[in-house]
């Protein structure tokens, strides 16, 4: 009978003993599990705000060479003696605009908004031009590009360049980082002759004030 009982305390031992290295077992794995699958979430929000970085940083960069080209159509303008507003060429551009938006799956009325203020910030440098040069009585610039030849191609092919770049950026206007990037990024990037902060922002209303903006990446 002693021999029996002995044996049923070893196997009940063995029993909790092997019970407790399941619960263990079970710990370890949903705590290496909890661990690993945190860490690939870590790296990928990593990834993804250093790529959003990145693409609000290229974004601001094109802004600044289109806006930066102002002087020259304002130098052209200034030697023909043409007015700045060119409604007609803002209209084609516009449709334009429009169409590309569509290839890329952007809202149209989103890219609308976005060039027109890129090309309302340019209007705003070229009036200033023309107000410095009136005071300075300046007559005639002479090396200036010509509009048609060179000038306006040269603004086709930045303008082609945006889309790429807006087609990442505006879907993750609704991040607090990716809004926050745009205006701490701004006075570093968007800067040069005649780029003021009026110009400034007049450029990045229409990303900063975008409606229904969503955050498809936010941090885990």
């Amino acid at each position: 009978m002693r021999a029996n009982h002995t044996q049923k305390t070893i196997l009940l031992q063995t029993i909790r003993i092997f019970l407790v290295l399941l619960v263990m077992s079970a710990l370890v794995t949903a705590t290496l599990k909890y661990y690993f699958v945190s860490r690939h979430q870590q790296f990928h929000f990593t990834n993804t705000f250093a790529h959003q970085q990145k693409q609000v940083n290229n974004l601001l960069q094109l802004m600044q060479q289109r806006l930066i080209i102002a002087h020259d159509v304002a130098r052209w303008k200034w030697n023909k003696k043409l007015p700045i507003e060119d409604r007609q060429r803002e209209q084609e551009l516009i449709a334009k605009v429009r169409q590309q938006a569509i290839v890329y799956n952007i809202h149209p009325d989103t890219v609308t908004a976005f060039f027109q203020g890129q090309i309302e910030a340019g209007k705003q440098i070229q009036k200033a031009d023309f107000q410095a040069w009136q005071r300075q009585g300046i007559k005639f610039f002479t090396n200036t590009p010509d509009l048609k030849k060179n000038i306006r191609p040269s603004l086709d092919k930045l303008n082609e360049e945006f889309f790429p770049v807006l087609a990442e950026v505006i879907p993750s206007l609704g991040c607090s980082s990716v809004r926050e990037s745009i205006q701490s990024r701004a006075p570093i990037v968007l800067k040069g002759n005649g780029i003021e902060q009026n110009v400034q922002r007049t450029a990045l209303a229409p990303l900063l004030e975008i409606k229904g903006a969503s955050c498809p990446e936010a941090s885990p």
